[in-house]
């Protein structure tokens, strides 16, 4: 990764607050921030597809903390 990929990241992170639903809580919003990472490391289309499917779960946390949690997270893939 690269610090582009991380500062867009983190810019994407302040849309946690305002991409909310009943359901799965800030799953949009989290895919939404973690977009720039998974297309620099899963460049074919079937692959980006099961990398986005898998981080539409149920996802909750207070936005002050995101950014924590999606460095982690982009670490780990």
């Amino acid at each position: 990764m690269t610090k582009k990929e991380l500062n867009q990241v983190f810019w994407r992170s302040f849309q946690m607050e305002f991409s909310w639903n009943y359901e799965r809580q800030m799953n949009m919003a989290y895919v939404y921030a973690m977009i720039p990472i998974l297309k620099k490391l899963y460049p074919q289309k079937e692959e980006m597809a099961a990398a986005l499917k898998r981080h539409l779960a149920f996802f909750n946390t207070t936005p002050h903390i995101v950014t924590f949690i999606l460095g982690i997270n982009a670490a780990m893939e």
